[in-house]
């Protein structure tokens, strides 16, 4: 993701993003042919990049900050 595509974070709800693994995984729910197992790692995965889209909309902030100065 390149910083001109993120330079203005405020246009993206990050926190909308909480709420995302919970929708996954009642929709996956829904498939009778989808292993619990399956939709267990597939939240899990999106539970972890939640954190990590908030460090990187964190660190490019905090660059284009010090870039300003």
């Amino acid at each position: 993701m390149s910083v001109d595509s993120t330079h203005n974070w405020d246009r993206y709800d990050l926190n909308a993003l909480d709420a995302v693994p919970d929708i996954v995984r009642n929709q996956l729910a829904t498939n009778v042919r989808m292993s619990p197992i399956i939709v267990d790692a597939i939240c899990a995965t999106l539970s972890r990049r939640i954190p990590l889209i908030r460090e990187i909309r964190d660190s490019v902030s905090l660059h284009l900050a010090l870039v300003r100065v």
